[in-house]
């Protein structure tokens, strides 16, 4: 890139001699003899670097520097001082004024040339520095538009899950049927975002309550439209039963399997989308004092305390989700005579799948099982906070990896 030198001094001969040696140097020059006419090509050229006399008629080099330095357009332009005048006042003054540096007459050429150069050199870095510090500048404005947007369309997912949720939660049962059957129970439901692929389900009929812990394939958002599905099956199914006692829990999962199956367009022909649910369900009869169980992968646990001794019942599931499976059998039931004080457990696996603890391994069954034995004797809402507490100390600063789910009630 070629420079442009401009000189200004009243003296025609000053500027043939500063010419003629600054000529040799490369640089494009422009020769103005008084301030006035200075002021005037600074407006009109783009300048890179002035050579400024001090003793001029009408404007000395001094009110030339200012009115530079005044002008947004001039004021970064370099000015050297080239002048007779030595006195350390006048120098003072010029570097006072804003000048980069100051020569004497008379002069040595490669002393001039040098200084010349050098102050070229820094305006181009600086020059070059203040572009860059633009651009970035303008890069920084469009991340900072782009933040907003990618905010706003953050925000505008937030509210449209935190919508869904609300919309999730009003389609799930009160838990007033739960209040007019136990005077203990709790749901512990922890989801691992806003929404969540893990349900619960109640539904009486003529003193007969059937109770649903689910667990949908993934959370989120898929899990979120795979519970509704689950609950509206279930809804469905219950009001074309008139007595479950008599359907038990196995129909209800065989006609929920069923549902799931035509809801996904699932056949057993094409098993590649393994879509559904894992859910446990009983059904009790109170006056009777029977449950019946029917599982889909998930166990229903039932602990009771006789003549002093405490006794934990797991009842298993088939090993099959509802919905397609290669090896698809119709679902079998377990009967089981309660009585009062008995507690029931039913819970999704992502308590038991959680990792934690010192060696960062999954909780398992078996500590579940043990939490259970360890506090089954304590109030049902005390037992809530401990199993939460537990979880949370054990998944410690790790992911949560699931949606969890567990109720607990006493009869």
């Amino acid at each position: 890139m070629e420079n442009r030198l401009l000189i200004v001094d009243d003296n025609e001969l000053n500027l043939r001699v500063v010419g003629n040696l600054m000529q040799t140097d490369g640089l494009k020059l422009s020769f103005a003899r008084s301030g006035k006419e200075a002021l005037q090509l600074l407006e009109k050229r783009n300048i890179d670097i002035v050579l400024l006399d001090i003793s001029m008629p009408g404007m000395d080099g001094y009110e030339v520097c200012i009115k530079m330095k005044e002008n947004e357009k001039t004021k970064d332009i370099p000015i050297i001082f080239l002048t007779a005048r030595d006195q350390t006042a006048d120098i003072i003054k010029a570097f006072e004024l804003g000048a980069v540096d100051y020569v004497t007459k008379p002069f040595n050429r490669n002393e001039l040339s040098i200084r010349v150069h050098t102050h070229l050199k820094l305006k181009n870095s600086t020059d070059t520095i203040n572009i860059q510090k633009k651009e970035l500048e303008e890069k920084n404005q469009i991340l900072e538009i782009q933040k907003k947007e990618i905010q706003e369309q953050h925000e505008n997912i937030l509210s449209g899950i935190r919508y869904a949720k609300m919309i999730q939660k009003a389609i799930f049962p009160s838990i007033d049927i739960l209040k007019k059957y136990f005077s203990e129970f709790f749901i512990l439901d922890a989801p691992k975002d806003i929404v969540s692929g893990d349900f619960y389900w109640f539904k009486e009929i003529d003193g007969v309550l059937a109770i649903v812990v689910a667990d949908s394939t993934g959370h989120g958002i898929p899990g979120a439209f795979m519970s509704i599905l689950g609950i509206s099956g279930l809804n469905e199914i219950s009001n074309t039963i008139e007595n479950f006692e008599k359907s038990g829990p196995s129909q209800i999962l065989n006609a929920l399997r069923e549902s799931i199956k035509n809801a996904l367009n699932q056949n057993s022909a094409d098993i590649t989308v393994r879509d559904g649910i894992d859910l446990a369900i009983c059904i009790i009869d109170f006056n009777k004092k029977i449950l019946k169980y029917a599982g889909a992968n998930n166990s229903l646990y039932l602990i009771r305390k006789t003549t002093g001794v405490t006794q934990l019942q797991r009842l298993k599931p088939d090993k099959m989700p509802v919905s397609v499976f290669s090896q698809e059998v119709p679902f079998t039931e377990k009967i089981l005579e309660i009585e009062q004080g008995d507690i029931i457990y039913m819970l999704s696996d992502g308590y038991a799948d959680q990792f934690g603890g010192d060696l960062n391994k999954k909780f398992l069954t078996k500590n579940i099982e043990n939490l259970f034995l360890k506090n089954f004797d304590k109030n049902l809402e005390d037992q809530k906070t401990i199993f939460y507490d537990t979880f949370t100390k054990w998944k410690g600063q790790n992911e949560q990896i699931d949606d969890v789910l567990l109720l607990g009630v006493r009869i």
